[in-house]
């Protein structure tokens, strides 16, 4: 949805009225949106359920903001930040950890609240960062650069090139994830720990194993750069740890996975840049 051109304006005319008097929805997007999510929301809480939705709605906000193609006002620094965070689903993203089988959201409240406060900064930075190679520096499907994204909105609304755009949203993210983890490493519940670690992890190998972020191109151009082999052993543990059957239930694929296993923390996400985007003269320092 938010590749394609539309009149957000127009559609979202009657979403209130028609919402409140409960009458069917216009916009194709709300019509599939509004008549599934109950069957999601049904394995969580209150509190959950509303983060979950609210998350939903954001992303339609950033969806809405970003085919106006307005790239923030020079010297307004929060734009950038604020617009990801609206798109990235990130309290839903911290939400999904606590579902109702697996928690209890009056006891583990400040867990909640909590996951849900880091993983919206990790959500937004992260992806950013691996979306920049096929949004920036490759033309996407369409034959042209994407200009609405993080790196080039923090470019515009700073006056910074590129690659100090870059360096700065990648410092920021080995920042966030660092201090997601250190808030969430033994002081909290079972599965708010494991939860967020997994989290991470899962996070990260996303991008590697999901073929839109053309991991696969950077993989095969490691080959001609001396540092390229420690890229490829990340990119093999992603790919070798990263699946998933479809045929599984969501929530049993989630409760199988949390364990009181810990994996090395610190400086995998900072590696992993430095060396990446060191090879298209973005070098992350």
């Amino acid at each position: 949805m938010d590749d394609s051109p539309r009149d957000y304006h127009a559609d979202m005319a009657t979403f209130f009225s028609d919402l409140l008097d409960g009458n069917e929805q216009k916009v194709p997007y709300w019509r599939v949106m509004l008549g599934q999510i109950p069957n999601l929301l049904c394995h969580f809480e209150p509190y959950t359920q509303y983060n979950i939705f609210r998350s939903v709605t954001d992303y339609y906000q950033s969806c809405w903001m970003e085919a106006r193609e307005f790239n923030g006002y020079r010297g307004s620094e929060r734009y950038p930040t604020e617009l990801r965070r609206l798109g990235q689903l990130g309290a839903c993203m911290g939400a999904f950890m606590f579902s109702k089988t697996m928690s209890d959201e009056d006891v583990q409240f400040g867990d909640i609240t909590s996951a849900i406060v880091h993983t919206e900064p990790v959500g937004a930075l992260v992806n950013d960062l691996f979306s920049f190679y096929k949004e920036g520096i490759v033309t996407d499907v369409y034959g042209t650069a994407e200009r609405n994204n993080l790196v080039m909105n923090v470019c515009h609304v700073k006056g910074l090139s590129i690659k100090e755009g870059f360096d700065l949203i990648a410092a920021g993210a080995v920042r966030e994830v660092q201090k997601a983890q250190e808030v969430f490493d033994g002081s909290h519940s079972v599965v708010a720990e494991d939860g967020m670690h997994a989290f991470i992890r899962g996070y990260i190998r996303w991008y590697f194993c999901d073929q839109r972020y053309r991991m696969g191109e950077l993989y095969d151009a490691s080959y001609r750069f001396e540092n390229g082999g420690r890229f490829r052993e990340y990119c093999d543990m992603s790919w070798n740890g990263g699946g998933v059957s479809m045929e599984q239930p969501m929530f049993e694929a989630v409760e199988k996975r949390v364990s009181t296993s810990r994996q090395s923390k610190g400086s995998l996400l900072g590696s992993i840049f430095g060396r990446v985007w060191g090879w298209f003269g973005l070098s992350v320092h």
